[in-house]
């Protein structure tokens, strides 16, 4: 589901001068402008930053692990935040993760019940470009 499509299962939050774009290649989205804005690690500093949120129906309650296909230019636009309901869970920090379409998950775990959430991505920095994301129960899922 695309985010810009904005419908009630996926939409964009933005402010200022931060607008998700589609990325370059047409496949995925892309924070813009990419002026190495960054958005720190803490739940009152992610308040009002730009975000990709996805309401998920979780059918059986335990733990979820989030795998996002990412293309990120250069290690200052390469990794993110995920929140759940509002709520920080952790961030996405892992070294250089540049590249274009790699799978990267930070193998933690999200506790999720029975019922509707909702999934949020926030950038760290702008630049970054969410291509696909796939939330598994399967900790050491391969995916191409």
């Amino acid at each position: 589901m695309n985010a810009l499509d904005e419908s009630e299962f996926s939409w964009t939050d933005t402010s200022g001068d931060d607008e998700w774009v589609l990325s370059s290649d047409g496949i995925g989205l892309s924070i813009q402008p990419d002026t190495q804005k960054r958005w720190e690690n803490t739940a009152e500093n992610l308040d009002g930053a730009p975000s990709l949120n996805y309401l998920v129906k979780i059918n059986n309650s335990g733990t979820y692990y989030l795998f996002v296909n990412m293309s990120a230019p250069n290690d200052n636009a390469d990794s993110y935040h995920i929140m759940v309901d509002g709520e920080y869970c952790y961030t996405h920090n892992d070294g250089d993760m540049s590249g274009k379409n790699l799978w990267k998950t930070a193998s933690v775990g999200i506790e999720l019940t029975a019922g509707e959430h909702t999934l949020t991505i926030v950038p760290r920095e702008d630049g970054f470009v969410v291509n696909q994301i796939v939330l598994t129960e399967n900790k050491n899922a391969v995916l191409s």
